[in-house]
């Protein structure tokens, strides 16, 4: 339901990025989020996940080709026009997308005239043409929250980014790579709150609200039956399945001075 970076057709995640150095600061058009550079409360936490994972830019391109989303805040819309000398309606008509339905922020265009729909600001030797003031969701890549999963990881290192854990990445400078975290998994939050489902998506999660209160005052007394004989024999009913990123990012919460 909510609105994600990696694209559903294969799994091609597109950022826009050719940044040469894990440690690369953010770019200032980040506005808001930018400040939050600054703090450092639960920094520790993001080095940990991000561990002995390594990174270099290789400039392949891959990671800014492909049926990716690449998100662009209307701050930071704002910066790549000026950047362009370009009025804000002229950009937005031009490399964005009309409609979002997540609010403050928007979808950059693709180049159809590419074959491989190319990010729309990557240029033919796989530079990037606003390099400067890239989005937050470019500039903070591969540390997103999402990629601190394991599985994750490897996929992207398999299918998109030949610079993950390359033999010649640099050590890792932790505490730039978790400032990047920090704000990727800020905007993450960010991006859910302002998310607007459309009709569809309302109707059915409302039906599927009221067919779960259903069922639940239905069996409210087989419920509380298992469960007192579970308690008894120290049971549980939870399963051990590996915990999505998704959970990951909601447990991420409280590492953050951030509230929506």
């Amino acid at each position: 339901m909510w609105p994600s970076r990696n694209t559903k057709k294969a799994g091609r995640t597109r950022t826009a990025s050719n940044d040469t150095s894990e440690a690369a600061a953010p770019a200032p058009a980040a506005g808001a989020a930018a400040a939050a550079a600054a703090l450092d409360p639960g920094l520790e936490a993001f080095k940990a996940l991000i561990g002995e994972r390594r990174f270099t830019c290789t400039q392949c391109g891959k990671c800014c080709t492909g049926a990716g989303e690449v998100w662009v805040s209307d701050a930071e819309a704002a910066n790549i026009a000026r950047h362009l000398n370009l009025p804000l309606a002229r950009f937005l008509a031009l490399h964005c997308h009309a409609y979002s339905r997540v609010e403050g922020f928007r979808l950059l265009r693709s180049n159809m005239d590419s074959e491989t729909r190319d990010c729309t600001f990557l240029r033919p030797d796989n530079t990037c043409a606003i390099h400067p003031v890239r989005p937050l969701q470019c500039s903070t890549y591969p540390w997103w929250p999402e990629l601190m999963d394991d599985k994750e990881w490897q996929l992207e290192k398999d299918t998109i980014c030949e610079g993950f854990d390359h033999a010649e990445a640099p050590p890792t400078d932790l505490h730039a790579a978790a400032q990047q975290l920090k704000l990727a998994t800020i905007q993450e939050y960010q991006k859910r709150l302002a998310y607007k489902p459309s009709r569809k998506q309302s109707k059915k999660a409302a039906a599927a609200a009221q067919q779960q209160a259903g069922s639940s005052s239905s069996s409210s007394r087989t419920v509380k039956a298992h469960g007192a004989g579970q308690a008894k024999a120290g049971g549980s009913s939870s399963s051990n399945s590996d915990v999505s990123w998704q959970e990951k990012l909601r447990k991420l919460q409280g590492m953050l001075d951030f509230e929506g």
